[in-house]
């Protein structure tokens, strides 16, 4: 089915989200308010990032290996952190963001690697002060950390928003000097 679907498109995005149970730091089954078929061990950090790492490298190797070279693959962290599907804080996600993204392209240097798939373009996570995305941003200028787009979902009867959104991450992308990062709506409703 994948290699079906890779040879009608041009570009693939393999979203990387809910912390598998046999990975994560919590064994808490307790569903998250905001989707019953999230749990909580599913929205926190992995018990040890070396086994995520180790995970996501194979995973990224199997895609790669059954796509094989017939569209571009993009690698998608998370959905919605900032609209409770993160309910660690924002250091650990961006931590997870760098073994992750560290470990796709290890995996698969050709892909694209990006996050985090907010609900709202300056949604905050586990009371951060900035915006997830921006904070992405900042970590990945200053630790050398691979990203190639930044994802993000809007839902919004104005097309201004959109608009809104790009030029705050363009701009906060600029002063952090990273060049060529693609912006990437992943989800849009009116």
């Amino acid at each position: 089915e994948l290699q079906r679907l890779a040879s009608s498109v041009n570009v693939m995005v393999v979203m990387i989200s809910k912390m598998p149970s046999w990975l994560s730091s919590s064994q808490d089954s307790t569903p998250l308010p905001v989707d019953p078929g999230w749990k909580r061990f599913h929205a926190v950090p992995p018990l040890s990032a070396n086994d995520w790492r180790q995970a996501i490298s194979a995973l990224a190797a199997r895609v790669d290996q059954i796509v094989g070279g017939r569209c571009r693959l993009y690698f998608e962290f998370w959905s919605e952190p900032d609209g409770g599907y993160w309910i660690s804080d924002q250091a650990s996600l961006l931590s997870l963001y760098e073994a992750t993204a560290t470990a796709l392209r290890q995996a698969v240097p050709g892909a694209k690697v990006g996050g985090f798939g907010v609900n709202q373009w300056d949604g905050k996570i586990g009371g951060g002060t900035v915006p997830a995305q921006f904070a992405l941003v900042d970590d990945a200028a200053a630790r050398g950390v691979p990203l190639d787009f930044l994802s993000f979902h809007l839902f919004s009867p104005d097309p201004a928003d959109v608009d809104r959104a790009a030029q705050a991450y363009r701009g906060r992308l600029a002063a952090a000097g990273l060049v060529g990062v693609e912006l990437i709506s992943t989800e849009w409703n009116a």
